[in-house]
């Protein structure tokens, strides 16, 4: 798929297609905006117009349209999972949508209200104002800002020339691989069995930089040897929970539980700059395609129910400092309510690493572990959710040990 849609003179999109079997063809929907232009007011200075919707055409009046970036991310077809990589790959892309016919490229864009091949104000200044870093800092919902940035990355001859930190390009491309994720997360999919292949062109896409390819290493389940443990930082959306999928069942989409791509659901990663101390980092050990193997920090704790008034709200995790004092812990789980309840009571948590920072104690992330009964082998978990501002304290003096996730 990389290299069909990259090497593409250009795709065309139907923008208004639901499916594989809806035409590029529409009826034609102006989407006017009712406007009304009124004069300034006599106390304010210069000139100025106010602006308000009304409900009907009247002669004499000015009516506007919708610039298209205030509308593409609402056509059906950047809706779907399969169109996330065909729109980022190609270099040139033809919509037909229900309002007019957009072109874009990764230089500029032009459609029937703008017909310029000029950049349009809109998406100039937005070019001129992003940057990559600002990619790690925009809301998950910036659509349009999304789409404009991530094919200029894939595009960069030279990375460098694009970040403020080259020293950490690996934290920059790991980063930029889990917005990918998110972005892609949101999209519907009619067949669960192509949630990893309907992404594989973009990994494709990134690794075919050799350097890029050295620094991220090998693919495996939707995430990138060289961006662990970073890259295990994520957690489901709690509006949106959804049972894991059932690993008693054999499906050709069952991932590892480590991986984004074993839940049902929305996925949002934990965007923060990790210490460098090495000594509080899990490190990777081995990973192959079924498991991941850390070594790191690692406590045992109980499930505990949350209550509000005697009313149950959620389950959280109590966890103890060198002192023996009690810190209770808030978990993001990667199930529904009702399925955490039916876990086992007694729980493994890891160690991931804690946030930088020079003001105060941010705390750390682990990753929630149950473990799994596998005849001749021990140390082997998996994962059942993420907790959150863990105190530093909770993991000092405790012994480092391998363990296993499948």
């Amino acid at each position: 798929m990389a290299d069909i849609y990259s090497n593409a003179y250009f795709t065309i999109s139907a923008a208004e297609s639901v499916d594989c079997h809806y035409g590029i063809l529409n009826r034609r929907d102006a989407s006017i905006e009712h406007i009304q232009v009124w004069p300034p007011l006599p106390d304010q200075k210069g000139d100025e117009v106010k602006i308000f919707y009304s409900d009907e055409l009247l002669p004499g009046r000015i009516y506007a349209r919708r610039m298209w970036s205030r509308y593409q991310r609402l056509w059906p077809v950047d809706k779907r999972a399969w169109t996330f990589q065909e729109r980022i790959l190609s270099p040139r892309v033809l919509c037909y949508s229900r309002d007019e016919i957009v072109w874009s490229c990764r230089c500029a864009t032009a459609t029937e209200l703008w017909p310029s091949l000029d950049p349009t104000p809109g998406m100039d200044a937005l070019a001129k104002a992003l940057s990559f870093d600002s990619l790690f800092n925009i809301d998950e919902g910036s659509f349009v800002e999304i789409m404009t940035l991530l094919p200029r990355f894939l595009d960069a001859d030279d990375i460098e020339e694009y970040i403020s930190d080259p020293e950490n390009i690996k934290e920059y491309l790991s980063d930029f691989w889990c917005k990918v994720v998110e972005q892609y997360a949101t999209r519907h999919l009619t067949f669960l069995s192509d949630k990893l292949p309907a992404i594989f062109g973009i990994a494709t896409a990134l690794r075919s930089d050799p350097v890029r390819a050295l620094l991220l290493g090998a693919y495996h389940w939707g995430i990138f040897e060289g961006t662990l443990p970073r890259s295990l930082a994520w957690h489901t959306i709690p509006s949106d929970k959804r049972q894991l999928f059932d690993r008693s069942i054999s499906t050709s989409c069952q991932a590892p539980t480590w991986s984004w791509a074993s839940v049902e659901s929305y996925v949002l990663f934990i965007f923060t700059r990790w210490e460098s101390r090495a000594k509080d980092q899990c490190k990777l050990v081995a990973m192959s395609d079924d498991e991941i193997t850390l070594r790191g920090r690692v406590v045992t704790t109980e499930v505990e129910c949350i209550t509000d008034n005697d009313r149950m709200i959620g389950f959280g995790l109590p966890l103890y400092n060198y002192d023996c004092s009690r810190k209770f812990v808030r978990v993001l789980w990667d199930m529904s309510t009702g399925l955490v309840a039916q876990l086992p009571k007694a729980v493994t948590c890891l160690l991931l690493g804690y946030e930088e920072s020079h003001m105060h104690d941010l705390g750390g992330y682990a990753l929630v572990l149950v473990p799994v009964a596998i005849h001749g082998r021990s140390g082997v978990f998996q994962r059942v959710g993420i907790a959150q501002r863990v105190n530093r304290r909770c993991f000092e003096g405790v012994e480092e040990m391998e363990i296993t996730i499948i």
